[in-house]
C-alpha cells in the first residue's frame, strides 16, 4: 500500500472529519454546577477544608478527587470567581517542533512521517474561535487549509476525536485519531494519538503512534 495514502490526513487536517471531544469538565468551585463560582460557594469550600462541612456539599471543589478541599483548590476557585469559569482559547496559534513521541508502526510509515516533518508540513498556523464549550478551528499547514470543530473544557483543554476509513489499491485502512492541547497556557504541547487498523491486503500490521508538537500563541 502507499504510505502517502496512509499519512495523507495526519496532523490536524484529520479534524475535517472530527467530532467534539469529551464533555467539558466542571468548573472548580462551582458547587451548584451553574457555570459560575459565588461567594457562598467559596465559603462552603472553606468549611469543607476546615472539616466543618462534608465534601458532598461541593464535589466540584474537590479537583483532585481526594475527598477533601485544599488551599490550592480554594485559590483556583477564587480565581474562577473573579475571572469566570471558562478560559478563552480564542486566538492564533503557531505549531512547531513536531516529532514522533512514540510509535509501534512499521519503519516505512515512521520514515514517511519523519520526512514530512523535516519538510515542514507540520509547521502550521491555527486560528481558534471559542463559543462556549465549542471551538471553531481553521488551520493552514503549508497551504493546506482546513476547518473543524472541537470541544474545550473550562480549564482550556481542547479535544477532538475522529474515525476515518479509506481504501486504495485493495488496501483498507481504518484510522482513529484523538487530539488534545492545553490552550490555557503558551507555549504548550499538542498531542495526537493515532490507531491504524489495516486489511490483510495492506501488508502492514495494525499499529499506533503519538505525534507531539509545540503550540505558541501569537496574538
Amino acid at each position: 500500500m502507499s504510505t502517502r495514502m496512509l499519512l495523507c490526513s495526519l496532523g490536524l487536517t484529520t479534524l475535517l472529519h472530527a467530532g467534539a471531544g469529551p464533555a467539558a469538565a466542571a468548573c472548580i468551585g462551582d458547587c451548584s454546577g451553574n457555570g459560575e463560582v459565588t461567594v457562598n460557594e467559596l465559603v462552603t469550600m472553606v468549611n469543607i477544608a476546615l472539616e466543618t462541612a462534608p465534601v458532598s456539599q461541593c464535589r466540584n471543589g474537590d479537583a483532585n478527587g481526594d475527598g477533601g478541599i485544599t488551599v490550592a483548590e480554594i485559590v483556583t476557585a477564587v480565581t474562577k470567581a473573579l475571572n469566570g469559569c471558562t478560559v478563552d482559547v480564542s486566538g492564533t496559534w503557531a505549531q512547531s517542533d513536531a516529532a514522533i513521541e512514540s510509535t509501534g508502526c512499521a519503519a516505512e510509515v515512521n520514515d514517511m512521517l519523519q520526512s514530512d516533518i523535516y519538510a515542514g508540513e507540520f509547521d502550521c498556523v491555527y486560528t481558534l474561535t471559542q463559543n462556549g464549550h465549542r471551538v471553531s478551528v481553521r488551520g493552514d499547514c503549508s497551504g493546506d487549509v482546513v476547518s473543524a470543530t472541537a470541544a474545550v473544557d473550562d480549564q482550556g483543554v481542547v479535544t477532538a476525536t475522529a474515525t476515518e476509513k479509506e481504501t486504495n489499491d485493495g488496501c483498507t485502512v481504518n484510522r482513529t485519531m484523538s487530539f488534545l492541547v492545553d490552550a490555557s497556557v503558551s507555549p504548550t504541547t499538542m498531542r495526537e494519538t493515532y490507531d491504524f487498523r489495516f486489511s490483510s491486503n495492506c501488508g502492514l500490521d495494525n499499529c499506533g503512534l503519538v505525534l507531539r508538537a509545540t503550540w505558541t500563541r501569537t496574538n
